[in-house]
């Protein structure tokens, strides 16, 4: 169990700071849990005792106070702490979210069109949807875009009542052809002539659904609590891995074997709201797509292989030899280093691979999603066995 005191003793020693006042403020706001009252038992002295149960309380702390770094608002450290793995009331947090995401689509508007409007009027925002295309179109790279590839792309991710289904998988499959980016990117533009028009749509309207700042409200918005709280179980799972590291990173600090430059510090928090909201987004947009068996299957999968003693054993390996790998970089390159590596951790394991249950889990894993999968890799390897 961890008191006030303990809390703000050990988040000082990693380098972040935080006054008994502010602590009581956190959780008077919700930022932190509620304190557990408990007995003190025989002699341990006279009037209540306070403390939290969770242990993760610490790291909570330290993502919110990593999150006050860039976001001092209260209602978005908590948002970025969601991301992160950790539980809060799913009514505050879905408001919360959507005000972000809707804030976001407007700032991005606002620098697009080089000035403020107001999006509460209909009319002026769908002039500045409209005069979107146009408006980039004047840009160096909108004017190797094409008028009409601009406001396909533009409308996709930024009017909330474009209507893609409408338009026609060939037109779709044409347009994505003609951005610029994909003359810098060959393997793409092959997987589009293999994959049939209609297979590009869907895959179009899937991406718009979890990717678009101008959809992703209604995603949000039109989520069942269930939905919700199983989207976010999730990503629970997914980011325990950032628990256990930044718990060893501070274990580590405090103990004398590492320091306050460890990235599991510095940077790891921010990689991880990030991809956590990232994560999110498409676990919600699969479920609501009608992959929601699949996504919870896989999820209860995950969650037992990272539960597993191989699993822990790789990890462990692989922590204990990056130090290793990291001096050979320069030298041999990434996928050599990626290599040594695995012939350390075969030798550590005794030259037994992937197998047991780890493999049974992997390849449970993959039947689930081998029906959506599977036939795309199989196009992808026909052509890659035609003659040239």
């Amino acid at each position: 169990m961890l008191t006030p005191a303990a809390l703000v003793t050990q988040l000082a020693l990693v380098d972040r700071y935080l006054t008994p006042r502010a602590t009581t403020d956190w959780i008077r706001r919700g930022l932190l849990p509620p304190l557990q009252q408990v007995g003190r038992g025989e002699g341990g002295g006279k009037g209540p005792l306070f403390r939290w149960s969770d242990p993760d309380v610490l790291l909570q702390a330290f993502t919110i106070d990593a999150a006050m770094t860039v976001r001092s608002r209260a209602s978005s450290a908590t948002l970025m702490t969601w991301f992160s793995g950790f539980e809060y009331p799913l009514v505050s947090i879905r408001e919360a979210w959507l005000q972000a995401e809707h804030s976001s689509w407007l700032r991005t508007l606002e620098f697009a069109v080089e000035g403020p409007f107001d999006p509460l009027d209909p009319d002026e925002l769908r002039g500045v949807l409209e005069a979107l295309p146009a408006t980039i179109q004047k840009s160096r790279y909108g004017k190797k875009m094409g008028r009409r590839a601009t406001e396909f792309y533009l409308r996709v991710l930024m009017d909330p009542d474009f209507d893609v289904e409408a338009m026609p998988a060939e037109q779709i499959v044409r347009l994505l052809a003609s951005w610029p980016g994909m003359s810098a990117a060959p393997g793409l533009i092959a997987v589009i002539e293999l994959l049939d028009p209609d297979t590009i749509k869907s895959a179009v309207l899937a991406c718009r659904s979890a990717l678009s700042p101008a959809t992703l409200p209604d995603l949000i918005r039109g989520a069942s609590d269930g939905a919700l709280a199983a989207a976010h179980r999730d990503l629970r799972v997914a980011t325990s891995l950032y628990r256990s590291e930044l718990r060893r990173a501070i274990e580590g600090v405090v103990g004398g074997t590492s320091d306050l430059s460890d990235l599991r510090l510095t940077f790891m928090p921010q990689v991880t709201w990030r991809l956590g909201r990232l994560l999110l987004r498409v676990d919600l947009a699969l479920r609501k797509s009608g992959h929601e068996a699949r996504v919870d299957r896989t999820s209860e999968l995950l969650a037992e292989l990272g539960g597993l003693p191989e699993t822990r054993s790789a990890l462990e390996i692989a922590r204990s030899e990056y130090p290793a790998t990291r001096s050979q970089l320069d030298s041999s390159g990434r996928s050599a280093v990626s290599a040594d590596l695995r012939q350390r951790l075969e030798a550590r394991e005794g030259g037994s691979g992937l197998t047991g249950r780890p493999s049974e889990l992997v390849g449970a894993i993959w039947a689930i999603w081998e029906p959506l999968v599977a036939p795309l890799l199989e196009r992808l390897m026909d052509a890659d066995s035609r003659p040239t």
